[in-house]
């Protein structure tokens, strides 16, 4: 139980570290590492291991729109087609109306 909190802990530090130093350029970075006694390829590398469940995410999240697109289309038609039957139904109701009508 004590390594998962220490784990999360070590990477709600690295997270927090990561938005102090998004903005830095290059020299304020190794700056800034040389003041915490960190080394400029760690950095990268939590950068890159930070991004990876962001791109599983992204990725997911775009299959869902294309999904959501589909059926979306999907029904479009439906109510188009549910439109037209409507529609012959009104124009057949009104035609009978107007034969009955007739002397």
């Amino acid at each position: 139980m004590e390594k998962n909190s220490r784990k999360t802990e070590n990477s709600f530090q690295e997270f927090s570290f990561l938005l102090r130093v998004d903005r830095f350029n290059y020299d304020e970075l190794l700056d800034y590492c040389r003041t915490k006694g960190l080394l400029v390829h760690e950095i990268k590398t939590w950068v890159n291991v930070s991004e990876q469940p962001n791109e599983i995410r992204i990725k997911q999240l775009e299959e869902e729109l294309r999904g959501t697109k589909q059926k979306l289309k999907a029904l479009a038609n439906e109510m188009k087609q549910k439109n037209y039957a409507l529609a012959d139904i009104a124009t057949a109701i009104i035609s009978r109306g107007k034969k009955s009508k007739k002397p």
